[in-house]
């Protein structure tokens, strides 16, 4: 099928994560990445890594403080850091793939080059889109379409399957009440999340990860544009 090159924006989250074991030791790596991109960051609170007691009754638990995101300078990505995984996300509408991709090696790039990232154990890219006042059961192709379910129904399907040495993951929430705020009477959800996962010996370069964000981005965008019939793909006005 053509697949479009852009649509109505619906997208809620585009959700790039990389999972991986530091080069450097776990509790430093917040600090070294704020020190490689301070410039290229908008100001944060200090954080200063702390474990918490909790106090209850009966006994005591440890807790560990979370680091806050960043923020790029621009504020238009946020970017959530632990010491052995890293997620980056949408704080305004989705800009497209290419500029999304050009902040990915903004920061990929240096932690590879600077040993923050050691070995990449799992990368994914998640992407979920909302659709208002719309049943997406109704709204989705011939081929997966769900001919026990009620079109009025309230409901949730997951499929999970490999294709490519990823594994694909696909949810569609259809008819849901509205969150607080929402005007809409009801929503629908569709969520991709295209996953893989490596061995643990392997010794790929920043170059092979890319390569494999690069093939999962694709797979997600011909996973959703083939879940949609072509009558819903023309409500969304496509962009050939």
């Amino acid at each position: 099928m053509k697949i479009p090159r852009k649509i109505d924006d619906r997208l809620k989250d585009a959700i790039v994560n990389v999972q991986f074991v530091p080069g450097i030791p776990a509790a430093a790596v917040w600090g070294y990445f704020h020190q490689l991109f301070q410039h290229d960051l908008a100001a944060l609170p200090v954080f200063v890594p702390f474990q918490r007691l909790n106090l209850a009754l009966g006994g005591m638990q440890i807790e560990s403080q979370m680091p806050p995101p960043f923020l790029t300078q621009d504020q238009r990505f946020r970017i959530d850091l632990s010491g052995e995984a890293i997620s980056f996300n949408l704080l305004s509408g989705y800009p497209g793939w290419e500029e999304y991709r050009q902040t990915l090696e903004r920061f990929l790039s240096p932690l590879f080059a600077n040993k923050l990232i050691g070995q990449v154990q799992r990368v994914g890219v998640r992407y979920i889109s909302r659709f208002e006042n719309v049943r997406i059961f109704d709204k989705i192709n011939g081929i997966v379409q769900l001919n026990v379910v009620p079109s009025d129904a309230r409901g949730q399907v997951r499929l999970e399957f490999e294709r490519s040495s990823f594994t694909s993951v696909i949810t569609l929430v259809s008819g849901f009440p509205p969150a607080p705020g929402m005007e809409a009477s009801y929503f629908s959800l569709i969520d991709i999340d295209i996953i893989k996962i490596y061995p643990a010996d392997n010794s790929l370069t920043y170059e092979n990860i890319f390569d494999d964000l690069e093939t999962a981005h694709n797979l997600q965008k011909d996973s959703f544009f083939s879940i949609l019939s072509e009558p819903f793909i023309e409500e969304l006005n496509p962009e050939y």
